[in-house]
């Protein structure tokens, strides 16, 4: 099975949503791209991770530049 391109863990700490998401390099196995969201509601504390991921795409960060 293939290693997954990125992954994104969602915890509930108190009444807020932690969203963490991790992609690999691909030249090893550990998160070279590591990005955070905090909310009250699980949705949008993913969607500021993927926010994240875009903005970094678009300072051309090559790990994010895989998932555009």
């Amino acid at each position: 099975m293939d290693e997954p391109l990125l992954t994104i863990h969602l915890h509930k700490d108190g009444d807020l949503f932690r969203a963490d998401l991790e992609a690999p390099s691909g030249t090893n196995s550990a998160a070279d791209l590591s990005l955070h969201g905090i909310n009250a509601n699980a949705v949008e504390a993913i969607e500021a991770c993927l926010a994240e991921l875009q903005s970094k795409a678009a300072d051309g960060d090559e790990i994010a530049l895989r998932f555009t």
